[in-house]
């Protein structure tokens, strides 16, 4: 290799280590090139391509460790470049840390110490995804301060929800943070360090449950079916089941967005399988059997249709029911419409 045979201090090193990672990427061979981008960058340590070229390719070959580092050094240079782009940077670190590395303080902590760094309009995924990992991992004690730091903060940046006209942003998040208040109350089991299960007690939860349901209208769609599901389940730890129906329903009624046969079905089947796993404090045979049927009502006929079917006949089954069990397979079992 002509690259390789080259020291460092020959004049053009560092380009032929480049156009030599990028012949092995085009080869496929991953390794070597991420071994070119590394010999490159020791002779340009800041080049922003150089650590974005070597952070994908270590993702790929899965030493995530290392492409958290190398994401970690690329936030922290400071370029115009890369100012639109921090926001990305920062989410996917934190990615990196849940998914692959399963360090969920970690993903939580990068996003809490950095996204007042993030400016320019570019942050409002980056909070988003920290209100998503609040909600995830049961910390609404960190939602609710999270927002009134957003709502507080006097600063004239992006990190203010004050000062955007944007009302699906404004309503993505306090759909969000008023999630984080349903879900602390009467939870004496969160991961928040603070003693949350009368923090809102004064709140009436039929009214903040109404107010949640009304900002589903305003939030952008592309959120629908985690924030739905997410509100299902902290409705499902309350025992407010019926509510769940209301507010899928209204929606349907309100929102010409939502209205879409095949989206309610794949919600009300994503709710039944919350409610069939046995592992989860919010098991409910009863509720699973309920949102299976109500997937099957709104889109009978899909290929889906057979799998839900399927989980159906499990569940009947595991009830000792097994003449429905049979009937569900068969297309013998009654679906009131």
């Amino acid at each position: 290799m002509v690259a390789a045979q080259l020291s460092q201090g020959e004049s053009g090193a560092c380009e032929m280590w480049i156009d030599c990672a990028n012949l092995n990427k085009k080869l496929n061979n991953s390794i070597q090139a991420e071994y070119c981008l590394t010999r490159a960058l020791k002779l340009d340590k800041n080049n922003i391509y150089l650590l974005k070229e070597r952070a994908l390719l270590l993702e790929e070959l899965c030493k995530f460790k290392k492409a958290v580092i190398t994401y970690e050094k690329l936030f922290d240079l400071s370029c115009n470049e890369l100012e639109d782009n921090k926001a990305q940077i920062l989410i996917k670190i934190s990615e990196l840390y849940e998914s692959n590395l399963e360090l969920t303080e970690n993903a939580i902590q990068i996003l809490e110490s950095n996204y007042k760094k993030v400016d320019n309009g570019n942050n409002h995924r980056l909070i988003l995804r920290l209100f998503d990992l609040y909600l995830k991992y049961d910390f609404p004690m960190k939602g609710k301060i999270l927002y009134e730091d957003l709502k507080n903060n006097n600063n004239s940046d992006n990190n203010n929800i004050n000062n955007t006209n944007n009302v699906a942003e404004v309503a993505d998040i306090k759909i969000r943070y008023l999630l984080c208040c349903l879900s602390s109350i009467n939870n004496n089991n969160s991961n928040d360090n603070i003693f949350t299960s009368n923090l809102y007690n004064n709140i009436n939860i039929d009214n903040l449950i109404k107010n949640i349901s009304s900002l589903f209208e305003k939030i952008n769609t592309s959120d629908y079916l985690s924030l739905i599901l997410k509100f299902s389940e902290i409705l499902g730890k309350i025992n407010k089941f019926d509510e769940i129906v209301n507010v899928i329903e209204s929606l349907d009624k309100s929102n010409n967005n939502y209205s879409n046969n095949k989206l309610k079905s794949s919600i009300y089947s994503k709710i039944a399988d919350l409610y069939s796993q046995k592992n989860n404090t919010y098991y409910n045979s009863q509720q699973a059997i309920i949102f299976n049927l109500k997937s099957l009502q709104n889109d009978e006929n899909s290929e889906d249709s057979i799998l839900i079917r399927l989980k159906l006949s499990e569940i009947f089954k595991s009830l000792n029911d097994f003449d429905n069990a049979l009937k569900i397979l068969n297309n013998e079992y009654k679906i009131s419409k």
